[in-house]
Formats: C-alpha cells, sequence, structure tokens
C-alpha cells in the first residue's frame, strides 16, 4: 500500500519471515503472498534518503529516524532469508555507514536499535561496512617523525583479513600538498604516514582515504575524510622599542632588543617596536601568527591600550604615533606596564611576556577634555524642530471651491425636480416594473458611493457597482422599450 509508513512495512517484512520460516513447507498460497511482497522490497527500499557522504537512512513521521532504519534493514534481511528479494548490493554498507557515523544513541532503546541493525547486516549483508578511524589529531611539525595514524576494523572493532588503506589526498586551504600515497602498516590494523615528508606549514590539513579488504564481504570505503592539525612551537625575539622626534627626524631613544625595556615619550614622538617570530629551531624561518599585538596598562588600572603589530614577512612592527593613536591611551599621561602576546591557533606555546615599563606623557588639556566625553554623562534634552506649517487659502476662498465641487449634485436636483411633473410611468406591468427598478438602480449606485466613502474598499465598491450597473442597464431597456411603445400607441 503506497500510503504505509516505513515503520509499518519494516514490521511487516519481519513478521512474514517469522511466519514462513514456522511454515514447513510453506504452502503454496503463501508463497504467492511472499513472492508479492517482494516485489514491493525495492520500492520500500526507494524512498529511502541518501546522505552527502552516500550513506542511507529512513524516516518515518511519527518515529525517530534511528528506529526506523534499524527495523527496516532488519526487516528485509530477514525477509530476504525465506524469500529472496534482490536486494541491492550496496543496502549493508551505506545503511550501515549511517549508522556508525551519523546515529547518536540517547537511550537504552536506540543502543538497542543500532546493535540490532549492525548486527543484521553484519550477519546478512554481503557488503558489510568497514570502520576507518582517525586516531591522530594534531601533530608538531618540528618533530622528527609525526604519522597520521588510521584504524581500519570491522563494524565492531575486530580484526579485518587483508586490510589495507591509501591517502588519497592532503590539503591545507584546497591546496593539494601530497596525494596518492600507500598508508604504511603499523599492524594490528593500523596504517600511518608520515605527514612531516612533505615539510608542511603549520595549519588544519584535510587528509582523504580509503580502505579495503581483501576479504569479498566487506564493501570498500572509497573517501573518508579526517582533519589533522599540523602545530608549531614557536620563540619571539627580544622586543626593541625606538623612540624618534617628528620635529626633528631623529632618533632619541632606542633599547636594542634588552629583555627589560624602559623607556619615555611626549607627544611629539613616535615609537615603534620591533621582534620577530620563527620556529623553535636554529634553523626555521620566519612565522606569521594570527594574533601579535603589545597591550599598554596604566600604572592607576584606568586605560589599557592594544597596539597591534604588523607582519611584512621579515618581522613585526608595532608602531605608535602619539598624537594621532592618543586617543587610544585617552591621553592619560603616567607610567605603563608593556606586555607582548603572540598566539595563533596552530602555535603550541602561546606567548605573553611583559617586557618593562613606558613613561609617556600627554598635553594637560587633551586628557582632561578626554574624560569629560563619556557616553554615560547626561545628554540636554533634545528640542523637536518640527516642519514650519504650510500657508493655506482664505476660508472664503475655501467655501467657494466646495461650491464649485458640489455644483453638479445641484445641477442634478433641479433637472430631476424640474422634469419630475412631466415624467410618465408605462402603466403595462413589464413597463412599470422596469421604470421602478431602473430608478432603484439609480438610487443603490448612490448608496454605493457613500458607502464606499464610510466603509467599503475600492474592490468592495467596484464589485458592488458592477452588480448594479448590469442590473440598472437591463431595466433600463425594458423601461425604454416600454415608454417608446406607450408613445406609438398616443401618436396613433
Amino acid at each position: 500500500d503506497e500510503r504505509m509508513e516505513v515503520l509499518d512495512a519494516a514490521v511487516a517484512y519481519s513478521a512474514a519471515a517469522a511466519a514462513a520460516a514456522a511454515l514447513d513447507p510453506v504452502p503454496a498460497d503463501t508463497r504467492g503472498t511472499l513472492e508479492v511482497m517482494a516485489e514491493l522490497v525495492m520500492d520500500t527500499l526507494a524512498v529511502g534518503e541518501e546522505q552527502e557522504d552516500g550513506s542511507v537512512m529512513f524516516s518515518s513521521s511519527s518515529t525517530s529516524s534511528l528506529l526506523v532504519t534499524s527495523a527496516l534493514v532488519r526487516g528485509v534481511y530477514a525477509f530476504d532469508a525465506v524469500q529472496s528479494s534482490d536486494l541491492p548490493n550496496d543496502l549493508g554498507s551505506s545503511v550501515g555507514e549511517w549508522l556508525l557515523q551519523h546515529a547518536t544513541p540517547t537511550t537504552v532503546e536506540d543502543a538497542f536499535a543500532v546493535a540490532s541493525g549492525l548486527a543484521a547486516i553484519d550477519g546478512a549483508a554481503s557488503d558489510r561496512p568497514l570502520a576507518l578511524v582517525c586516531e591522530t589529531s594534531s601533530v608538531s611539525a618540528l618533530a622528527k617523525a609525526a604519522d597520521v595514524v588510521v584504524a581500519v576494523s570491522d563494524m565492531w572493532g575486530g580484526a579485518v583479513p587483508g586490510a589495507a588503506s591509501y591517502l588519497l589526498s592532503a590539503s591545507l586551504q584546497g591546496k593539494q600538498v601530497v596525494a596518492n600515497q600507500d598508508m604504511r602498516s603499523l599492524g594490528d590494523g593500523k596504517f600511518g604516514f608520515n605527514i612531516l615528508a612533505a615539510k608542511p606549514t603549520p595549519g588544519h590539513y584535510l587528509f582523504s582515504l580509503t580502505a579495503s579488504s581483501t576479504s569479498s564481504k566487506y564493501a570498500t570505503v572509497e573517501n573518508a575524510q579526517c582533519v589533522v592539525r599540523v602545530s608549531l612551537p614557536v620563540k619571539v625575539s627580544p622586543v626593541t622599542f625606538t623612540v624618534k622626534d617628528t620635529q626633528y627626524d631623529e632618533v632619541v631613544m632606542s633599547t636594542k632588543g634588552s629583555k627589560k625595556s624602559h623607556f619615555e615619550a611626549a607627544a611629539f614622538h613616535d615609537v615603534t617596536a620591533e621582534f620577530t617570530v620563527s620556529g623553535d629551531s636554529s634553523s626555521s624561518k620566519p612565522v606569521a601568527v594570527q594574533q601579535a599585538f603589545l597591550v599598554f596598562d596604566s600604572e592607576d588600572g584606568s586605560v589599557e591600550a592594544v597596539v597591534p603589530a604588523v607582519f611584512d614577512g621579515k618581522r613585526y612592527t608595532a608602531a605608535i604615533s602619539m598624537m594621532r593613536d592618543g586617543e587610544q591611551f585617552q591621553f592619560h599621561t603616567g607610567r605603563y606596564t608593556v606586555r607582548l602576546f603572540v598566539a595563533d591557533a596552530f602555535v603550541e606555546n602561546a606567548v605573553m611576556q611583559e617586557l618593562g615599563e613606558a613613561k609617556l606623557r600627554f598635553p594637560a588639556g587633551l586628557e582632561n577634555k578626554v574624560k569629560h566625553h563619556t557616553v554615560y554623562e547626561h545628554k540636554a534634552d533634545i528640542e523637536h524642530q518640527f516642519r514650519k506649517p504650510d500657508s493655506r487659502p482664505p476660508q472664503s476662498f475655501s467655501w467657494m471651491f466646495t461650491l464649485v465641487v458640489l455644483s453638479p449634485i445641484a445641477v442634478l436636483l433641479i433637472g430631476i425636480l424640474t422634469a419630475f411633473p412631466n415624467v410618465s410611468i408605462p402603466t403595462s406591468s413589464v413597463g412599470f416594473v422596469s421604470s421602478v427598478a431602473f430608478i432603484a438602480c439609480i438610487a443603490l449606485g448612490g448608496l454605493v458611493l457613500w458607502l464606499y466613502w464610510v466603509r467599503w474598499n475600492l474592490f468592495e465598491a467596484t464589485q458592488a457597482m458592477a452588480v448594479v450597473m448590469l442590473a440598472g442597464t437591463v431595466f433600463g431597456k425594458y423601461a425604454l422599450r416600454a415608454r417608446q411603445e406607450n408613445a406609438k400607441v398616443k401618436e396613433e
């Protein structure tokens, strides 16, 4: 039945398999029923939802996908044991992969569903899925050797005969670094590849792997992916501070890379801090990191200024213009503790060190101005200034305009009152009814206009006016015809 839920179909296949197994031999009419059900197996499996990685799951409107998928795979494999159903060759591997990777049991019932579903696949499927697990999440770029290790096993973590793994590619930010390499066997179903042989730069590498077995009952893992972080320990050179007089363009002071620096700077000075970041080895080259900055903390704790450092390919430079960048310091004069921070997602040893002290001097007027400017201070009340009203015409002109607009209605009323004594209504039944109905339609038209003014919208008024106009046209036609006939009778 097309209306049957997937879970209902799973129960039906399990029940049919149990009933057929209890009957020995199976009666002819029962065998015919089983053959009809076998033809529907492929239709039931066709409703499976394929995921991006090629795995397949089954869902239902009233039950979790985990329970439905497990019940269906148990049902179809049990049914196929008593009545061949030509199950797809990749059913076990695709459903088993979804149960292994995507199903997360949260209850005992869910755990039973996963275990029973995998057991059904392991006991009946000809394409049991392999489990490929990446056991390495991070390696150090300065290590002598660092294997990215993966383990290949069956669904239960057991050994697989003739297991092998192959590295399709390893890429960093979409750029391929290594491709088409055999994974070295490490024993116990584990395989490794020395990523450091490719001299990788620090970063997150995406590995694409395959796994296979010499046994035909296991399906090949065609493309499994894992991410490995290549990290790097770094060292930071001593920071050199240079104070330059902007008026005379000459260097006033330089700390020359001392471990603890003490310098002074005034408003007309520029301060430059230079240092290098490299790998923690004698032969390492300069390294670019995501975060490198200086932090200035005032002695009284009222000011904290952060100055980023810029990498030019060789060294980092943090430049401070005392006048231009003084607002970061709130133009606060006093002693500051200077600290350096260097960090990155790929740096093993983030650096945070105190560099020394700095005495900064700013004009007192600028400091007072900054102190009095705060977003929390009381603001003056806003005085709203509205647009001046447009000049209007005199009241007499407005009355005259109103009379001109309403004059057509007055002309209509005068015409009706003048012609009313000479109006004759036909005495025939058709003419009389048509004439009265025509006059009523005219009155209804006025009523529609009034209702449009006080209640209706444009669409409601248009529909009502269309009905009134249609009725007025029909009644007016018969009323005029009756009047013409009366006129002919009088002439004769």
